[in-house]
């Protein structure tokens, strides 16, 4: 995996490094490893919007990190609510190179989606819950002709940063984490792999969200052999495959 704990401002967030990542960073900048259970801590468990809330923090440390690294990667520019309570969010990415180019999330009951226990998407409804469905990618280069965002071509990706923080930041709105994560936004999460991956380390470790393995659920196309790749790496993680023909012929084949 690339280091990505030497980007300087306005690159890097804290919320692009995993727990070891972020440790690594703490030490490139001289200082002791536990620095980053600390600012785990204000990330995942009392996130906070500024640096200077990260009151366990001396304020000289508080100063050196708004000087070379932000918090929230991404910003909330409209909410929309449906009667049946699902909440489609818009978020612009605050990188300058990619102003005004909008992602998207969606808090949905779970009546409106699949999140049983089946390792492969399956199972049954479940009543009072909510999914997250969540976006890997501004846009899509995978061209399915049933997708509008796929229709509409690739944008760019994102980070892991701008990711995590559409989880982080719903649990700021609605005060709870929802019961799934699902990657079935914007984009094909096997071609943004390595801040897919990044982000499903920080969503299930116990440092991070702590969130189980089989409530994320990843919906792909079919890319065989990063899906192969993944799926050795997150066995409990659940998979969605999504694929475009209108008969189990096709879909076979």
């Amino acid at each position: 995996m690339p280091d990505r704990t030497k980007k300087k401002q306005p690159g890097l967030s804290l919320y692009d490094l995993t727990p070891t990542e972020l440790e690594s960073f703490f030490l490139s900048i001289g200082e002791k490893p536990y620095r980053a259970r600390q600012v785990l801590d204000f990330l995942y468990r009392h996130p906070v919007e500024r640096f200077d809330e990260m009151t366990t923090l001396s304020k000289e440390l508080r100063d050196r990190l708004s000087e070379t690294v932000r918090l929230a990667p991404i910003t909330l520019r409209a909410t929309v609510e449906s009667e049946d309570g699902t909440i489609k969010h818009g978020y612009e990415v605050s990188d300058p190179a990619r102003n005004k180019i909008y992602l998207e999330s969606v808090w949905m009951p779970a009546d409106n989606t699949d999140v049983g226990d089946s390792d492969y998407g399956g199972g049954q409804v479940q009543p009072d819950r909510i999914a997250l469905c969540i976006s890997s990618q501004l846009g899509c280069a995978a061209g399915c002709t049933f997708c509008a965002t796929g229709m509409a071509g690739l944008k760019g990706q994102l980070t892991t940063g701008e990711i995590i923080y559409q989880v982080v930041h719903a649990r700021k709105l609605y005060g709870k984490l929802p019961d799934s994560v699902l990657f079935m936004g914007m984009g094909e999460p096997m071609h943004n792999y390595e801040a897919v991956v990044s982000a499903i380390e920080i969503l299930t470790s116990e440092a991070g969200m702590a969130l189980s393995p089989r409530r994320i659920v990843v919906s792909t196309c079919g890319e065989i052999e990063k899906l192969r790749e993944f799926r050795a790496k997150f066995p409990k993680v659940r998979i969605a495959i999504s694929l475009n023909a209108a008969s189990d012929t096709l879909r076979t084949s």
